[in-house]
């Protein structure tokens, strides 16, 4: 990499990381209530947030960004289940604010099919709503998931499609 000669890396144990000659340092913390603590942080980076059950994370870094000029939090993930009560309240906050036009305290980008009437087995949809296809990942590659996987799990994973939180009726109407 060009970025080589400009970074140090660090490899003891629990405080991996990179530190750039400038000062500035990447550090990854375990998801947990107490994550970033002790430290003042300017990016946090939570990724695939539909793993998180409650805010603990969020709760654990944000007292850590307070002091910093212009801190940014990004929640990056695929579409989650009923257990993702943390992405799912980012989601209907983000799109809440969208609606409404809301201009300054949260950035919302979604690539979703979710509430859409799409056929997930079409690879046009894919295109559409999974901005790495074509990119980074190929047709080919998603066809294969596509066959392999449930359907209801593809559609969360690759097109964020929500799976239903209804409950199955035992009696039917």
């Amino acid at each position: 990499s060009p970025y080589g000669p400009h970074v140090t890396l660090i490899r003891t144990t629990s405080n991996e990381g990179l530190k750039w000659d400038n000062g500035s340092l990447h550090h990854i913390a375990a998801p947990s209530w107490k994550a970033g603590h002790g430290g003042s942080i300017d990016l946090v980076h939570i990724d695939e947030a539909f793993v998180l059950e409650s805010d603990d994370v969020e709760q654990g870094v944000k007292p850590t960004q307070i002091t910093r000029r212009s801190p940014q939090m990004w929640v990056t993930s695929a579409a989650g289940t009923a257990r993702s009560t943390y992405l799912r309240q980012k989601v209907d906050v983000g799109r809440e604010l969208a609606r409404t036009g809301q201009q300054s305290g949260m950035c919302y980008f979604e690539w979703s099919a979710d509430g859409q009437a799409v056929d997930p087995m079409d690879p046009s949809v894919w295109a559409q709503v999974h901005p790495a296809v074509g990119f980074t990942i190929d047709v080919e590659a998603i066809a294969a998931d596509a066959v392999s996987m449930k359907p209801e799990e593809f559609a969360r994973a690759y097109l964020a499609i929500w799976p239903s939180l209804t409950p199955a009726r035992i009696v039917p109407d």
